[in-house]
Parts: structure tokens; C-alpha cells; sequence
């Protein structure tokens, strides 16, 4: 949406988007969609022949400092009454995290992108008076390498965008570029920023469609078909004035051969089968799409009976020659042999589990021969495809363990349906990294005709051999709970580059084990400052996320000193450090998130209370943990109205967080109002869930495991307060809810509860076991 109109100005043409930040100038509305600024770019980086193990680059010479709040509140820790007026020049800024502005991103072409920025103000906003911000994201492709085409645009609030994938023409360069677009007191102002982002074409591969291993009946035409995954695009329609040949595209090669006499294979009529004159190839629509090529042989042309064939397929791109190959087989039989296609959830990544915590899919669709199927079995086997591949997880992220014996997947808890079925569902964190896995189901019918089908899948690997520095290791309080982090030496395959760092912090006390609050959000930088750090020998998690989202940690312990403040003073300020996280909840609501899950954790423990009462704390701490209980419901909310960004596994895990500090501990202290909204929230984070997991994407247990226990916990006060007088045994009479508050809260929960169960129900394949939810 437009931004409103501003107040009668000289007409002037609004300017390009600088490629640094600008100072800001009120002026008219912004365009609807900010040309591209002018730019001379150096020539894109040459693509490598080959994948071996890489340093990540070093982070940015760049003094680190941490990321400044939205509106940050003056000095003091505080908001003076200076930061409430209306500035007639509010000095807003806008610049891209972890990015300097003469460089260019290079980022794989089949790969989403998740971009944030810094946007600093020195005002504060008033939404009552109508102050207002708007950012405007867009991509094009840059003019000199494809005539300036216009690919995306978003416009919300938010200051994180996630690029689909499907944005990107490989080997070509884009310009990603922001304006944001602030109303304060009648005045608009803007700032803008851009990068540009040099698509790398994607690692080609090839994968067989319906497993790698056939059987064909005597009647049954003779098709094989296999995806080929970065071999070519479309790009005519994108870019007009580049010819699909000239960058584009490539070719695939049938060869088939009689696996007993190992010749090529000889028809039904005595004849050579020249496969490949059957074979067709159909390129890729966009980058993240795969190809298909097919051979189709009529039944009557088609290898005799009782053949065993094997056929090497191989894709080679006209862009950098870069070459792929995989194998089917397979053979024909007599009669009408039962048959097997199988699919999986690795089939949109060409066979590839992205990340090693991931949960494995594949199903078979069996078709019964002349008679029917008596009896299926899968098998499993394993090769370790480099040396140093990790077969253990104790720092792969969001994995508590996994197999130490790759050959062990079937026979272990990981199999999540009996190895006797016809699917197969594999729990995330059971496959080892750096392996390739062929799954093999075999049948049989009543009359001893027997068939086969394989599937093979490769394990990425995540960064590795990384280091966490921190500094200084014990730091003072109460002001001074801050501590600079640094990750260095991780190391990863050039084609999963470049690495993005996070970190997070666990409070044994707090937090249920596996969730970690969040200190400083997902950035191509490697070094942050970690602020409003609770007392307490605490432990910090570094993380490293590569390209394609496999993320390991790295922990060091640092111990913040408890500086005597009482209760009181801790309450003062956790108000005023609420106060600075306000403005953020529109614009950014999972930084506000973590920020208020840390201010929260600052808070002396909650004082034990019985059902008679509500919150038994001095009343600057009972008003502080109301406030923050209001402030966590409103940034959930804004999250669930914000994009794909905040709707992520990495934004869940961060409102799961907070609500395990702001709401888990003890529901039956929040007062009314708090534990209506927090019920609501709650509810929001179940749908979010839900909707994350019907996308495909998978969430780490520990997740659905908090959930569902403050799920259990809001439940559980529900009941208390919902009794009626005289019916608590003795004890004291509860403050109970007004006959609105049972209904809004009661509604939440058993919303909250469906959503949940539906989160969990939801990947289930048939044959699974329903004690998975």
C-alpha cells in the first residue's frame, strides 16, 4: 500500500536509491516501485570447477557494534521526555546488515534469500497522531547484465525480507534495494539502500524420477525419466535481450546397456536400441524448478524378457561445461510383475537432504501385477561421500543426536513407520551428514513375482571446526550485562557459501532444554554484541548457517555478575529497557521478541503463590512481568500479520522462547487482561506452526514440545480460576476470570490445541505411528 499523501510540496523528481545510506529529507510520496540505482559493476566472480572444502570469508573489517533499536532511546537507558517530541529532522538511516556497499553478494541462484536491515531514527514513533513506516523491498536485475528487468517487490513494515528463490537468473547479477518511508508528525521521510547480489548458478545434478531401479512388464512401454536440477533455465522472457543459448541450458545423454553381456541392448526385433533417439529433455521454467529428460521405448521395440538393464545418464551445462551423472536399472520380466514409483521430500532439492535435521520422507506407490502384493521390505545402506564428514551431531543445530552407525537408519527410533510398510518416514537428525543414502523397497505377489525400486539421497553436510570467542568472558552489571561475541575458522563446501551467523543464549533455570533465546539475529556477520544479558552462569550458542540453511554450534560459558540490585530496581529497568523495544515490534517482532524474552529473564524469579492468589511480588515487579506479558502478545501478533521472514522456523523458535520466559512459568499470577492476551498469543504461535509445517519445512521437536506444555500450563490455570466458589478443596477461593475472559481464554487454548495437534498430524505418512502426536 501507498503511504499516505503528504502535505502540499514543490514538485521534484525523487531521486535514485544511493548504493550507502542517505540522510533523509522530507518530499513527496515515494514511486511505486524505487528505480535502481546507477551503478558500474566489476565482472562477476568466476564459477569453480570443483567443491572442495572452504574457509568461510573473513567477517567484515568493519568496527562491530550491535544492532541498533528501530527508534533507540537516549542516553541513560531510557526514554526522556526528548525522545517523545516531534523532531523536524529525525536523521533516519537505513543500511543493509553485515553488507558494505562496494560489495557484491554471491549467492546461490536456487537458494531463498533472507536480507535484514538496520533502520535507525532519532525520534520516536506516535501511531495515535498517525506516525507511520513503510519499507519498500525490490529486485531487478542489473542493467548491464539484463537490461534492468524488474523481478520482486514487497512493501510492509518489516525490517527482514525473504527472497524466493524463484527471483534469481542464474549467473546474473540483481540489485536488491530498500527505501523506507517514515511519517512522523505530518512530514515524510525516506532513506533508501541497495546491494547487489550476483546469483551463482546452482551444483548440477541429476536424480532418477520414481526411484533408481525399474521392472517393466512384457506388455509395459519401456519409460525412464530423471530430474535434472540447475542444468538451465528459461531466461528468455526474463531477460529479452539474452538469447536461452548464450548463457543457458545444456544437454543429457542416454547409454544403456544389457547388464549380463554389459553390450548395448538389443530389441525385441533383434535390433540395437538406440535409447537416446527415444530420449526428450525438457529445460527448467526458473532456476528453482527442475528439468525433465525421458525415454519412452514401445513395448514392442523394448528389451526382451528377463533383461537387466542398466542405463548411465549423464547432464552436462553449456554455461561453465560443468557435468552430472547418475545411474537406473532395472529389467524386464515376464508377465505383469507388480510395480513400484517412489517419491520423496528430498525430490525438490535433486535428491539432497539440505540439512541434517530434517525429516525424510519417501512413499511408494505400488501397482499390483496379475496378482496381488503379499509382502514389501525396505533395506538401507550407506557410503561416506568425503573425509572429515561429521557422523555424530553434538554440534549440528537442533539435533540432540544422531545415528552413529549411517547403516543403523532402519533399525533404530529414528524409523518412525515399520520398516514393513510401504512409506517410509525418517526423524530428523537420525541421517549422518556427508553421506549418500540409497533406500531400496522390494515386493512380492501371491505368485512369487518379485520387484524392486531404490531411491538415493545425499546428506549435506553443515559448517564445521568453528570457534567462539567471548569478550570479556565475566562481565558487571546491572548496566554493563553485554558481552562481544566472535565465531571464526567454520569451514564448508564452496557451493554451500557464504555462511550467515546467529546467536542465542540458554538459561539452565528458564528455558526447557533444546530452546535457546535469541541475542543477536541470523547476519552475514560474524562478530556481535550481545546486550541485556541476565546474571547467572550462562552459556552462549553460536550458530552458522550456510546457504541452504544446515546450521552447527559452537558454545562458550560466560558468567554476568549480579550486582545487588533489588527487585524494584531490576523492575525500573526492565520498564525502561521495554520501553526502547516498543517501536520495534512493527517493524522487526522477532528481534522485539528475543529482546523481551532477555529483559524478562533479568527478573528475579517469580515469588511461589498459591491458587488463592495472584501475583505476591513487589508491585514494580508484578507491573514490569504485566507489561512485558502485553508487550510479547502484541509483537506475536505483529508477527503473524508479518511476511515469510517472521513466518519461519527461526522466528517460531524466538516466540516460543519468550513465551516460555514471559508466560510458562506461572499463568495463574498474570492478571486478567495479560492472561487473556497471552492465551491469544499462544494460539497465534500454534497456527504459525501450523502453517510453517504444512509449507514443508521442518521444526525442531523441542519446539512443539514447549508448546504444547504452555499449552498444557494455560489449560491448567484455565481450570483454577474457572472454578466455581467452594470448589477448591479447602483452599482459598481463585481470583476467577469474568465470564468474557473464560471465553476468550478457553477459546485460545482449544484453538491453540487443534492447531497443534494439526502441526504434528500433518508430515504423517500413512503407516506412521499415531503416538507421533
Amino acid at each position: 500500500p501507498s503511504p499516505p499523501p503528504p502535505p502540499p510540496a514543490p514538485p521534484s523528481p525523487p531521486p535514485r536509491p544511493p548504493t550507502s545510506p542517505a540522510r533523509s529529507s522530507p518530499h513527496g510520496p515515494p514511486p511505486q516501485s524505487p528505480p535502481p540505482p546507477q551503478s558500474s559493476l566489476p565482472s562477476s566472480p568466476p564459477i569453480p570447477s570443483s567443491s572442495p572444502p572452504t574457509t568461510s570469508p573473513p567477517p567484515s573489517p568493519e568496527p562491530q557494534s550491535s544492532p541498533s533499536p528501530l527508534f533507540p532511546p537516549p542516553p541513560g537507558d531510557g526514554a526522556g521526555a526528548e525522545n517523545s517530541t516531534v523532531c523536524s529532522d529525525p536523521m533516519l538511516a537505513v543500511d543493509f546488515d553485515g553488507l558494505r556497499e562496494s560489495e557484491v553478494l554471491d549467492w546461490p541462484a536456487t537458494a531463498a534469500l533472507g536480507l535484514a536491515v538496520d533502520l535507525r531514527m532519532q525520534c520516536t514513533l506516535d501511531p495515535e497522531r498517525g506516525d507511520d513506516v513503510q519499507l519498500m523491498w525490490t529486485v531487478h536485475t542489473d542493467e548491464g547484465s539484463c537490461g534492468d528487468q524488474a523481478l520482486y517487490a514487497e512493501t510492509g513494515p518489516s525490517t527482514l525480507v525473504q527472497i524466493p528463490a524463484s527471483t534469481f537468473v542464474s549467473n546474473l547479477r540483481h540489485v536488491v534495494a530498500v527505501t523506507a518511508t517514515v511519517t512522523l508528525g505530518g512530514s515524510r521521510y525516506t532513506a533508501s539502500a541497495s546491494v547487489r547480489v550476483h546469483a551463482r548458478p546452482a551444483p548440477l545434478a541429476i536424480a532418477p524420477l520414481g526411484g533408481g531401479y525399474h521392472v517393466f512388464g512384457t506388455e509395459d512401454v519401456f519409460a525412464l525419466e530423471i530430474l535434472t536440477f540447475g542444468l538451465g533455465e528459461a531466461a528468455g522472457e526474463t531477460c529479452p535481450g539474452l538469447a536461452d543459448g548464450d548463457a543457458m541450458g545444456g544437454n543429457v545423454h542416454w547409454a544403456c546397456v544389457d547388464e549380463a553381456t554389459e553390450l548395448p541392448l538389443v530389441s525385441r526385433g533383434g535390433g540395437l536400441l538406440q535409447v537416446q533417439a527415444y530420449a526428450t529433455t525438457t529445460a527448467a521454467t526458473s532456476g528453482s524448478e527442475p528439468g525433465r529428460s525421458r525415454v519412452a521405448v514401445p513395448a514392442a521395440l523394448a528389451p526382451a524378457p528377463e533383461t537387466a538393464f542398466a542405463c548411465n545418464v549423464t547432464a552436462q551445462r553449456v554455461l561453465d561445461g560443468r557435468s552430472a551423472a547418475t545411474n537406473v536399472r532395472g529389467r524386464v520380466s515376464n508377465g505383469l510383475p507388480p510395480s513400484i514409483s517412489l517419491s520423496s521430500s528430498a525430490d525438490a532439492t535433486g535428491g539432497r537432504v539440505l540439512s541434517p535435521a530434517s525429516r525424510l520422507t519417501i512413499e511408494s506407490a505400488i501397482t499390483p501385477g496379475s496378482s496381488p502384493v503379499t509382502n514389501t521390505a525396505w533395506s538401507a545402506r550407506a557410503v561416506r561421500v568425503a573425509d572429515g564428514a561429521w557422523t555424530s551431531a553434538e554440534s549440528v543445530s537442533g539435533c540432540p543426536g544422531l545415528v552413529r552407525d549411517p547403516d543403523d537408519v532402519l533399525f533404530s527410533p529414528s524409523l518412525l513407520t515399520p520398516a514393513a510398510s510401504g512409506n517410509l518416514a525418517i526423524a530428523g537428525c537420525s541421517l549422518a551428514p556427508g553421506h549418500t543414502f540409497t533406500f531400496t523397497i522390494e515386493a512380492w505377489d501371491s505368485q512369487g513375482s518379485f520387484t524392486r525400486a531404490q531411491l538415493t539421497v545425499d546428506v549435506n553436510s553443515p559448517p564445521r571446526g568453528g570457534v567462539l570467542a567471548l569478550d570479556p568472558p565475566v562481565s558487571a552489571g546491572p548496566l554493563d550485562w553485554s558481552v562481544s561475541g566472535d565465531q571464526s575458522l567454520w569451514t564448508d563446501d564452496a557451493e554451500d557459501l557464504p555462511l550467515r551467523y546467529a546467536y542465542a543464549l540458554r538459561v539452565p533455570s528458564l528455558q526447557a532444554e533444546g530452546v535457546l533465546v535469541q541475542v543477536a539475529r541470523l547476519s552475514l556477520r560474524s562478530a556481535a554484541t550481545l546486550s541485556m544479558l541476565p546474571p547467572g552462569n550462562l552459556q552462549v550458542v553460536g550458530e552458522a548457517v550456510d546457504a541452504w540453511g544446515a546450521a552447527a554450534h559452537v558454545a562458550a560459558d560466560v558468567v554476568v555478575i549480579d550486582s545487588g540490585m533489588d527487585g524494584a530496581e531490576r523492575a525500573s529497568l526492565a520498564v525502561k529497557r521495554l520501553e526502547s523495544v516498543q517501536a520495534t515490534i512493527a517493524t522487526d517482532p522477532e528481534a522485539a521478541l528475543a529482546s523481551i524474552a532477555l529483559i524478562s529473564s533479568s527478573l528475579p524469579p517469580q515469588a511461589a503463590a498459591d491458587n488463592s492468589t495472584g501475583c505476591v511480588d513487589a508491585a514494580a515487579l508484578c507491573n514490569a512481568r504485566e507489561e512485558l506479558a502485553g508487550a510479547f502478545a502484541r509483537a506475536v501478533g505483529a508477527m503473524s500479520r508479518g511476511g515469510s521472514p517472521a513466518r519461519s522456523p527461526r522466528g517460531l523458535a524466538v516466540a516460543v522462547a519468550c513465551m516460555q520466559v514471559v508466560v510458562a512459568p506461572a499463568p495463574l499470577q498474570l492478571s486478567e487482561a495479560a492472561l487473556s492476551a497471552s492465551s491469544a498469543a499462544v494460539d497465534t504461535i500454534s497456527a504459525i506452526l501450523l502453517d510453517v509445517v504444512r509449507g514443508g519445512t521442518a521444526v525442531a521437536p523441542s519446539v512443539a514440545d514447549a508448546l504444547a506444555a504452555s499449552v498444557s500450563s494455560l489449560a491448567q490455570a484455565l481450570a483454577a480460576r474457572a472454578s466455581p466458589p467452594g470448589s477448591s478443596d479447602g483452599a482459598a477461593p481463585v481470583r476467577r476470570l469474568s465470564s468474557t475472559a473464560l471465553a476468550e481464554v478457553a477459546s485460545s487454548i482449544e484453538s491453540a490445541a487443534q492447531s497443534l495437534a494439526g502441526a504434528l498430524a500433518a508430515p504423517l505418512l500413512p503407516g506412521e505411528a499415531d503416538a507421533t502426536v
